[in-house]
């Protein structure tokens, strides 16, 4: 009586895509504490991972966008994201890291959480607090708001 094939109980597996780790900065000092800390520590994230740094750039007040003409807020929009970016920028190119760099204009506790998800991110890193102390008087943390609304991991940097 002839044998019937088996079927392997372990399969291989495809080898893992890159980790997507999305980077949320605003420029702060706490922006920069993370930031060292990722550049200290790169090798915890397993096999080449793929950065893309995020800047949440508030929007214009009401008021100013009712005044101001459309292409002097969209070169405001830039020059803030270019401004916080640039740091970012040179911190990596020292250690060799390429990373993708976007910014979207709003509130920064969703657009990070819909930004992680939609794109796909393994994981966010972000600072423990941002640049504008008032705002988050206001508004409440935008890390307390993420942490409630990301589905994916967040890792907090103090």
């Amino acid at each position: 009586m002839p044998r019937a094939k088996s079927t392997p109980i372990l399969t291989k597996t495809p080898a893992r895509a890159a980790i997507k780790v999305l980077v949320a900065v605003d420029g702060s000092d706490y922006t920069k504490r993370m930031l060292d800390f990722l550049v200290h520590n790169i090798g915890i994230i397993p096999k080449q991972p793929e950065f893309t740094v995020l800047h949440a750039v508030p929007k214009a007040s009401a008021h100013a966008l009712s005044v101001l003409d459309r292409l002097v807020l969209k070169h405001y929009y830039q020059d803030e994201a270019t401004r916080v970016f640039r740091p970012v920028r040179s911190r990596f190119k020292k250690i060799g890291v390429e990373a993708q760099y976007i910014y979207r204009i709003g509130n920064a506790a969703e657009i990070i959480s819909s930004t992680a998800e939609s794109g796909g991110f393994h994981i966010v890193v972000m600072g423990t607090q941002g640049a504008n102390a008032l705002s988050r008087l206001v508004m409440g943390s935008v890390v307390c708001r993420v942490m409630a609304e990301c589905k994916v991991p967040v890792l907090l940097v103090p």
